[in-house]
């Protein structure tokens, strides 16, 4: 009865772990998707210095990618 009941146990948490993956980068095609939405919106004051930071470093990951 205790081997059963530590079996339900151990299938429990091997259930509940999460498994982790690694992440993904960007392709070339989903970076310029990107960039081509970002340039069509529009963004004011604080929003734009943040837009101009992520579009450079976008451009950069593109630049390097090519």
């Amino acid at each position: 009865m205790l081997k059963r009941f530590i079996k339900f146990v151990m299938g429990l948490l091997d259930k509940a772990r999460t498994k982790t993956k690694e992440p993904e980068n960007l392709t070339t095609k989903e970076i310029e998707f990107i960039l081509t939405k970002m340039r069509t919106a529009e963004y004011r004051g604080s929003d734009f210095e943040q837009y101009y930071n992520v579009l450079k470093k976008l451009t950069d990951a593109l630049d390097t990618s090519n």
